[in-house]
């Protein structure tokens, strides 16, 4: 692994060592609480969109037709399969004259998914997909089931608009739910509801998200130069990483980090 230090931060190319997904997961909980200490808590960050701004809209929705349609989209209750059948059903139901019935409906989405995407009619395809678009992209925190809600909502520190990104505010963003995620229980549930490329800030007991202490994004980069995971880490104090965090990580992680300046 390297670290790589300049003057925005520093940059840990940690590739694949630790695994990727759920395998990582314990790992990575290590990873954020290394940071922590008894007057610090960490805040996650939970964007509320805009459904209809959305900015990659049209491309999520095609996306999610293609996978059904090749099905490859999770659906282990197939609860959205049996939908689908009712719209493909009620779609070609008058014109062909068709009975009512379960056998029916397997047949027309067995048809649908034989045919060719660009053979299918424009109109029945963008029902499909907005019955995915609707069921699939969770854009609020009522989007999600109960037991979801109920973890976030009890959690919720701040909501703000505070983007503290890299790259630019989505024109969608509505809003931002900071969760407070310390416990390694809590964290590592955190990981299988949002998501396991973590962003999340470091900050006092008694701050605001802006004043934080360290700032983590953790995310997947292909390049030339380098290729897979990286964590990238911004802090308050100068030097307060290298002194009191980089040591734990090592230990953490196990492996000899090689230090490099930007």
């Amino acid at each position: 692994m390297k670290l790589i230090i300049s003057e925005e931060g520093y940059r840990l190319e940690m590739g694949y060592e630790i695994g990727f997904g759920p395998p990582s997961f314990k790992t990575l909980t290590n990873i954020i609480q290394a940071f922590i200490s008894e007057d610090l808590t960490v805040l996650h960050p939970y964007a509320e969109r805009d459904r209809e701004r959305l900015t990659m809209k049209k491309q999520l929705k095609d996306h999610l037709l293609d996978s059904f349609h090749y099905d490859v989209l999770f659906d282990e209750a197939e609860v959205q399969a049996n939908h689908i059948k009712k719209i493909i059903f009620s779609h070609y139901s008058k014109e062909r004259n068709l009975a009512d019935s379960a056998e029916q409906k397997n047949k027309l989405l067995i048809e649908f998914r034989n045919s060719k995407l660009e053979d299918i009619d424009f109109s029945l395809k963008d029902k499909i997909k907005d019955y995915l678009y609707s069921t699939n992209i969770r854009l609020s925190i009522d989007d999600c089931d109960i037991d979801t809600q109920e973890f976030i909502k009890k959690r919720i520190k701040f909501y703000n608009q505070e983007w503290l990104l890299d790259y630019e505010k989505p024109v969608d963003l509505k809003g931002i739910y900071w969760i407070e995620v310390v416990s390694t229980e809590d964290i590592l549930t955190w990981f299988e509801i949002n998501d396991w490329w973590f962003k999340c800030a470091i900050v006092n007991q008694d701050e605001v998200v802006r004043n934080y202490q360290y700032f983590l994004d953790y995310t997947e980069e292909h390049g030339t130069v380098f290729d897979g995971m990286v964590l990238k880490i911004r802090e308050k104090k100068k030097g307060l990483f290298l002194r009191s965090v980089l040591p734990n990580l090592q230990k953490i992680l196990k492996v000899d980090i090689e230090i490099a300046y930007n």
